[in-house]
């Protein structure tokens, strides 16, 4: 690696059950990709795996060069992108986000999604969820930060503060999550038609 200049959130799309089954898949690779898949493997129990130092293969093509395996410090949680997230795992995921951006002075607006820096838009998904809620609590001082027990409300329908101050339910978070993610595509791919637009012009 040349420098840590980001931190790029992923989900392993693994088995539906235990606590960090794909942590030999991330540590040793597969059959079109080889190991190491990622630096870090965050467990359902909120467990951290330390899987290597160094360039590891977990982003792909990116849209900047700091975002590039060479620069982006790689975290896999075990998830399978559809279930609902074990609060405890989800608090622990902000807080090593947050301990890996402060031992590196890497700016909180730079922690972000596999899905936020794949090139094209829509190579990715993962994480699914919210990844500007989730900057907002991994910028949070501790204190703050969302516990284990409010994100198990959550989950179970009640409602809770959110990391904006409000008082919301589950299904708020969920819909307003799908609007987001639905919003940004829209945006590049409209950024993606007036520049092919315009190089068409200028070649004509």
């Amino acid at each position: 690696m040349t420098a840590v200049r980001s931190i790029t959130c992923h989900h392993t799309a693994g088995p539906a059950t235990g606590d960090a089954p794909s942590l030999a898949v991330v540590r040793d690779g597969r059959g079109d990709l080889p190991g190491p898949l990622a630096h870090l493997v965050l467990a359902r129990s909120g467990t951290v795996h330390v899987v290597a130092a160094g360039v590891c293969f977990h982003t792909g093509r990116t849209w900047e060069r700091w975002q590039s395996n060479q620069n982006a410090v790689g975290i896999e949680a075990e998830a399978t992108g559809h279930d609902v997230w074990p609060a405890a795992q989800y608090a622990a995921y902000a807080r090593l986000c947050r301990a890996l951006a402060d031992h590196y002075g890497v700016p909180f607006a730079r922690v972000l999604g596999h899905r936020e820096v794949a090139k094209p838009v829509g190579r990715k998904v993962d994480p699914n969820f919210d990844m500007a809620a989730f900057r907002a609590a991994v910028a949070s001082s501790e204190d703050d930060m969302p516990t284990a027990d409010e994100i198990a409300a959550a989950v179970l329908g009640r409602r809770i503060r959110n990391f904006h101050g409000d008082t919301v339910t589950l299904e708020q978070i969920v819909v307003a999550t799908e609007q987001r993610i639905a919003d940004a595509q829209n945006q590049l791919q409209a950024i993606t038609d007036a520049l092919h637009d315009r190089l068409v012009d200028d070649n004509a």
